[in-house]
């Protein structure tokens, strides 16, 4: 109870039109505004009110890159898989959760709070990978493709067979029970300077995804 009376306070108390404002705290704002108190009852009230909101399915907080690069993502062989996952996070300071895909032919090793995926055709000649094999046999390894995100998925398909361009057809759309925290739909789109293009809407959980504030002019020299 008194940590919710400390964050609903928050030291902000103005007088409103009708008077001095409800508050769970009797502590006085910076203004010295002392709030009329609330009782216990109007409290667990607010409390209810919250938990209740926050625990409805679909009102969980999500966020998504839109007409923006969502990730990238490099092809390995097999063989280099290990190092070539050891280099990146060195590099980086990622670290790639590695997820074994059979239906795809191909491991899939992405760290989503940091934009970066590897993928490596599965060891079996699943026919499935014969796309990543190809792509080994005439590029070798390195970038294959670039993730955008868009608005509608959808619309934007739309938009570019409208165009002539061809699209390919949907993967993901349900919760991954691997993938816990994303909900993934992707779309292949036209390749650009040989990459292949990947047009995407990721809903990420808002915890995934790292942002900090940096103050206007805080690095200017």
């Amino acid at each position: 109870m008194k940590v919710f009376q400390q964050l609903w306070h928050g030291g902000n108390l103005y007088y409103g039109l009708t008077g001095i404002p409800w508050s769970v705290s009797t502590a006085p704002s910076y203004s010295g505004i002392v709030g009329s108190p609330m009782t216990e009852g109007q409290i667990e009230e607010l409390i209810e009110a919250f938990a209740g909101k926050l625990g409805q399915p679909g009102e969980c907080t999500v966020k998504k890159f839109v007409n923006h690069v969502d990730h990238v993502a490099y092809v390995s062989s097999w063989e280099n898989l290990d190092a070539n996952i050891a280099h990146l996070e060195a590099v980086t300071g990622a670290s790639l959760m590695r997820t074994e895909r059979p239906e795809q032919g191909a491991m899939i090793c992405v760290d989503w709070s940091a934009g970066l995926e590897v993928v490596a055709p599965l060891p079996d000649n699943n026919p499935a990978g014969d796309a990543l094999r190809d792509r080994l046999a005439s590029h070798g390894e390195g970038v294959v493709a670039v993730i955008y995100g868009v608005e509608n998925l959808e619309e934007h398909k739309a938009n570019l067979e409208a165009k002539g361009y061809q699209m390919g057809p949907l993967m993901g759309g349900q919760r991954d029970q691997f993938w816990t925290e994303i909900l993934l739909r992707e779309r292949f789109g036209p390749a650009i300077m040989g990459t292949w293009t990947v047009f995407s809407e990721i809903d990420y959980e808002d915890h995934l995804i790292h942002y900090v504030d940096v103050r206007e002019g805080a690095r200017v020299a």
